[in-house]
């Protein structure tokens, strides 16, 4: 049985969350290895394609994500390898997601191309991918991508 709780975010006060919305990154994120229980919140919006990734070892740390196929149409990434570390048998069970950078003016919000995370849905696990040879940026603006598409 899955058990709820509660978080105390610094930026969104106590927000009870079920077991369900709780990821695991068994090798952290980049430059937070210490860092590996993460809750994924869904926007007050349904339709929206941005969420956050709230930190549940570390209270002041969250990011906005978003699904970048729903930000950028022609936006791929060969997950193979990553598919078979994750356990992930399944389109359904797996998803993918770009951390965003978001500043003081929210219409130059940018997004990490380069370092997109992959969770199995079904085992609650993410991983951190770093994508070599690769044109895509850390810092890709998600406003020119919305006006071209």
């Amino acid at each position: 049985m899955m058990t709820d709780q509660t978080l105390q975010s610094t930026r969104f006060g106590s927000i009870d969350l079920p077991e369900a919305v709780v990821v695991e990154f068994p090798e952290g994120l980049m430059g937070m290895h210490h860092l590996r229980r993460f809750a994924i919140v869904d926007s007050a919006f349904a339709a929206s394609p941005f969420r956050f990734m709230l930190s549940l070892d570390d209270s002041e740390v969250g990011f906005g994500i978003a699904d970048p196929t729903r930000l950028f149409s022609n936006y791929e990434v060969e997950i193979a390898d990553e598919r078979e570390v994750l356990a992930i048998d399944a389109d359904e069970v797996g998803k993918l997601y770009v951390i965003l950078t978001i500043g003081e003016n929210p219409m130059r919000t940018t997004a990490n191309l380069l370092a997109p995370l992959l969770l199995n849905t079904r085992d609650n696990l993410g991983r951190q991918l770093v994508l070599s040879d690769s044109h895509y940026s850390t810092k890709h603006p998600i406003i020119a991508a919305r006006q071209q598409s």
